[in-house]
């Protein structure tokens, strides 16, 4: 039995610590997401953490603690959402997705049009008559 649970809580170790290893990995690339990304971040690791607990708990009254906690993130997460949806719908978009659509109010702030030439896409006379001898 002892020989079982210490195989349980290495068996965890190594998963958290592939799970934190790859969360380092997502934060030193340098990608930017939107403004709700850390909170995923969070969720999923206390999540883990609380599956993990409610795993290898065997106290039904600290597994009903733990589910409760559980639905306090679950619930806490989806309201945060929503205010972000409601107040501030534009930090839920990427960072890159935000600086492009800065750059294009810029370029509306200044007034000046963006010009674009016409372009004539009719073939040359001496193209119409060569590409139709092709025999």
């Amino acid at each position: 039995m002892e020989q079982s649970l210490h195989l349980h809580t290495k068996l965890a170790r190594n998963i958290l610590e592939q799970v934190f290893g790859n969360i380092a990995n997502i934060l030193k690339s340098g990608k930017k997401h939107n403004a709700f990304f850390p909170f995923i971040l969070f969720f999923f690791v206390a999540s883990v953490i609380i599956f993990s607990l409610i795993k290898f708990v065997n106290d039904k009254e600290m597994t009903g603690k733990l589910i409760n906690a559980e639905i306090v993130l679950i619930a806490f997460g989806c309201l945060m959402y929503l205010l972000f949806y409601l107040f501030k719908p534009d930090r839920l978009q990427s960072e890159s997705y935000l600086l492009e659509d800065k750059k294009l109010s810029m370029i509306a702030q200044k007034g000046n049009p963006i010009e674009i030439n016409p372009v004539d896409l009719t073939p040359p006379v001496s193209q119409l008559n060569q590409g139709g001898s092709n025999d």
